[in-house]
C-alpha cells in the first residue's frame, strides 16, 4: 500500500483543536455539532479541523521547512466550519498563515471567556476584544471600530499607551485610566492600541463583560499569557475593580508574562477637579495601587487645529463614495468647507469638538443644507435619530422595558447628557431643568412605579446619566 503524502491529524490532536473551540468555527463562531434527526443516537457534524499550512505539497499555504510532525501538531490545526474549510483552500491571499493563527487564537480566547459566563454562551456578552463591525452594522459609520476613517490628532496618545502596554520596566501588572466625554474618542484608543497588539500574534486583549465583574480574581489565571484587559464604563464596578488591582498590585500574584489593565470612563469631575470613580479605585491601596505614569486619570482633549480640518475632510469623501455605492445623490464636500465645518463645530461643542460630533455634522452638511445653521438642538436631535434604535434597546433593557414614553424621556436626556456632558461642565439637576417635559415623564413614572424604576428615580438620576 502506498504511502500517503499527507501529515494528516491524528484523533486526538482533532479533538483537541474541536474542544479548545467548543465546537465552534474559528471564523464565524458557528456550531459544528448537533443532534440528528436521524435517531436519538446520531450526530450532526458540520466542521474539521483544517491545516493552517498545507498537509502537502502544493497544498495552500504549504511550508517545506516545517517537520512532519510540525505539520500534523495542534499548532498548525484549525476548527472551521465545512464552509470555512474549504474556503480557505481556495484564497491564500486574504486567508493566510498570520490571519488564520490570529483566527485561531481569538476564538480560543472567546471560549475561554464563555466559562465565566452563567450560561456559558460566547455569543452572547463576548468578552474578547473591541471586534470590528460587520456588514449588517455598515450603516453605524460613527462607531469607533467602523473603520470609516483613520486615526486623527492621537499620536501623543497613541506612543504614551505603547509605552504603557510594551514598555519593560520589570512590572508585570500595570492599570491606566482615560475619561473623557461621550465622542472623544476614549474607546477608539483602545481598539486601535488593542489592534496593534494583536497584529503581534504574541497578545490576546479581552473586553469586560458586565457578566466578568464578580469573577474578575480567576481571569488572571485564565490568560496566562500576554495580556490587555479593557474596562469600558467602570463607575458602577469601582468595589470589583479595586479590589482586583489590589490584588494584582501585591506580591502574593505571581506572573512572568505582561498583564494590562485599561479603564475607560466619562469626565465626571466635581467641583474640585477630582474625578470620584478613579479616586475611589486608587483609595483601595494608595502605596501600591498607582497608575502607571502621570497624569492619570489621562483627559483627552481636542484633537487640535492640524488634524480635525483632516478628520473632516476624509469623513466627508468616505461618506460620499459611501452615499454613491448605494444610490444616492450626495454632493461631495466643497474645498475649504472643512473650515467652516470646523466653525460649525465649535459654536455647537466649544470646549471638546469632539470627533464623532465632526463626523455626524459633516454627514448632515452634506445631505441637509439646513446643517449650516445648526445650533446644539439640532445636533442633538440628528444624534438621537441616528443612534435611537441602539440606545433603545439599552435602555429598555435597563431602565423602561415596556414603558414607550418612559424610554424616549431616558433618550433624550441620555443624548443631552453626551452632548452637553455631565459631572464638572453641567449637573444633572441642570440637565433636568433644561428639559422639564422629560424630567416630568421621569417623575410621573417615577412615583407610580417608584419599586420598579429605582434605576431611573429622579434621587438616583446620576446612574442614568452615567
Amino acid at each position: 500500500m502506498a504511502r500517503s503524502n499527507r501529515d494528516d491529524f491524528a484523533p486526538k490532536t482533532i479533538r483537541i483543536a474541536y474542544d479548545r473551540v467548543a465546537g465552534r468555527c474559528s471564523i464565524c463562531g458557528a456550531q459544528t455539532k448537533g443532534p440528528s434527526q436521524e435517531g436519538p443516537d446520531k450526530v450532526s457534524n458540520v466542521g474539521e479541523a483544517a491545516h493552517i499550512c498545507a498537509a502537502a505539497p502544493r497544498g495552500k499555504r504549504y511550508d517545506p521547512n516545517m517537520t512532519p510532525e510540525e505539520r500534523k501538531g495542534i499548532d498548525n490545526c484549525i476548527w472551521l466550519c465545512k464552509y470555512h474549510a474549504g474556503l480557505i483552500d481556495t484564497d491564500d491571499a486574504t486567508y493566510t498563515v498570520d490571519k488564520l493563527k490570529q483566527f485561531k487564537k481569538e476564538a480560543e480566547a472567546r471560549a475561554a471567556a464563555g466559562l465565566l459566563r452563567a450560561d456559558g454562551s460566547p455569543e452572547t456578552d463576548p468578552l474578547l476584544a473591541l471586534v470590528p463591525l460587520g456588514d449588517k452594522d455598515a450603516r453605524n459609520v460613527f462607531q469607533f471600530n467602523s473603520g470609516a476613517v483613520g486615526l486623527f490628532g492621537r499620536e501623543k496618545e497613541m506612543d504614551m499607551l505603547r509605552e504603557f502596554a510594551l514598555g519593560d520596566d520589570g512590572d508585570r501588572f500595570r492599570w491606566f485610566a482615560i475619561a473623557a466625554a461621550g465622542g472623544a474618542g476614549k474607546t477608539r484608543l483602545a481598539y486601535e492600541l488593542q489592534n496593534e497588539l494583536l497584529a503581534t500574534h504574541e497578545w490576546t486583549c479581552v473586553l469586560l463583560s458586565n457578566r466578568a465583574w464578580g469573577r474578575l480574581s480567576e481571569l488572571s489565571a485564565l490568560y496566562p499569557g500576554k495580556t490587555l484587559f479593557i474596562a469600558d464604563y467602570v463607575a458602577p464596578h469601582i468595589k470589583e475593580l479595586g479590589e482586583w488591582i489590589k490584588e494584582l498590585s501585591g506580591e502574593g500574584h505571581k506572573r512572568n508574562t505582561p498583564l494590562r489593565l485599561l479603564l475607560l470612563e466619562r469626565d465626571t469631575r466635581d467641583e474640585n477637579g477630582q474625578v470620584s470613580w478613579y479616586e475611589s479605585i486608587v483609595a483601595y491601596d494608595y502605596e501600591n495601587n498607582r497608575p502607571y505614569g502621570e497624569g492619570c486619570p489621562y483627559e483627552l482633549k481636542q484633537i487640535g487645529h492640524e488634524a480635525m480640518p483632516r478628520l473632516i475632510r476624509a469623513f466627508a469623501g468616505f461618506s460620499a463614495e459611501k452615499a454613491a455605492a448605494e444610490g444616492e445623490s450626495v454632493t461631495a464636500l466643497p474645498p475649504g468647507d472643512e473650515e467652516k465645518v470646523w466653525k460649525k463645530l465649535g459654536e455647537i461643542d466649544p470646549v471638546l469638538e469632539r470627533p464623532l460630533f465632526a463626523m455626524i455634522l459633516t454627514d448632515a452638511w452634506l445631505r441637509d443644507p439646513d446643517a449650516k445653521r445648526w445650533g446644539r438642538e439640532e445636533l442633538l436631535r440628528e444624534i438621537v435619530s441616528r443612534e435611537k434604535s441602539v440606545l433603545e434597546k439599552r435602555i429598555k433593557a435597563f431602565h423602561a422595558p415596556g414603558n414607550n414614553a418612559l424610554t424616549d424621556a431616558c433618550l433624550h436626556l441620555w443624548m443631552a447628557a453626551t452632548v452637553m456632558g455631565t459631572g464638572g461642565h453641567i449637573g444633572a439637576e441642570k440637565l433636568l431643568s433644561l428639559m422639564p417635559e422629560e424630567a416630568g415623564v421621569i417623575t410621573r413614572c417615577a412615583e407610580a412605579h417608584a419599586q420598579e424604576l429605582d434605576s431611573i428615580d429622579l434621587k438616583g438620576h446620576e446612574k442614568l446619566l452615567q
